[in-house]
């Protein structure tokens, strides 16, 4: 499971260097060979390329105390690419392991979003994830989905895209019909986005109040940003 926020703290140590060490797994939880791997500053500019080792493993240095871009890929897994905060010293990400999808997967999380995808440039990334509540000490899974979020993905300031929503079916044509929010499920996905530093933001209508929850990622040429969770903070409902 990806969280959308990785944090790399290790204490007030002397060095003001640090690292992020990782193990890259498929859905299978497989081991993902002498996977290409980008790390690119809070600004989007990449930092270093590197290739991982034969059983998945790769330690790099990043800058301290800053916002940072994990971006993944293989011969059969599309750039996937996670966000970072970066602490003093070197450490793993939670649980040890990033995770990746093959191509075919994610060619089936596009034909899940049949009302608005759109393949006509390969060129362009995307962002998918599921919006849930976040509740101080509840597991993941136990997190409730946000039903009524909606997403909207920006870059410099101006290019907006607009997100996608699981479609429901008409029973009366057998057709879907395009949805406006996350509904039950909580997921949604943003489409055709070029590569780039990205501000996404989560906006929930809460009994008619809208509270906006931005995230900043970095959107891989032809690859994804997947956000499973996505975690809205409870308290900043209250």
């Amino acid at each position: 499971m990806n969280t959308l926020l990785f944090s790399l703290t290790f204490g007030c140590l002397p060095t003001m260097s640090a690292s992020i060490i990782a193990n890259i797994t498929d859905n299978n939880q497989e081991v993902v060979p002498n996977p290409s791997i980008e790390i690119r500053a809070w600004d989007g500019s990449l930092l270093t390329e590197l290739t991982g080792e034969s059983d998945g493993s790769f330690e790099a240095d990043i800058p301290p105390f800053q916002e940072f871009f994990v971006i993944i890929s293989s011969d059969t897994h599309p750039p996937t690419s996670f966000t970072g905060y970066s602490g003093e010293g070197p450490y793993a990400v939670p649980n040890g392991t990033l995770w990746v999808r093959t191509f075919e997967e994610v060619a089936t999380v596009k034909e899940q979003f049949s009302t608005c995808t759109d393949d006509d440039d390969a060129t362009t990334g995307f962002i998918e994830g599921q919006a849930k509540l976040y509740i101080s000490g509840s597991l993941i899974e136990d997190l409730p989905s946000l039903t009524t979020a909606t997403a909207t993905a920006v870059q410099n300031e101006e290019d907006s895209y607009d997100g996608c929503y699981l479609p429901t079916i008409d029973e009366d044509e057998d057709e879907p019909i395009e949805n406006t929010m996350t509904g039950d499920s909580g997921q949604y996905a943003v489409f055709n986005i070029p590569e780039g530093l990205t501000e996404l933001t989560i906006e929930l209508n809460v009994e008619g109040e809208l509270y906006d929850y931005p995230y900043w990622v970095y959107v891989p040429a032809n690859g994804i940003v997947p956000l499973h969770p996505t975690l809205v903070p409870f308290l900043e409902l209250q």
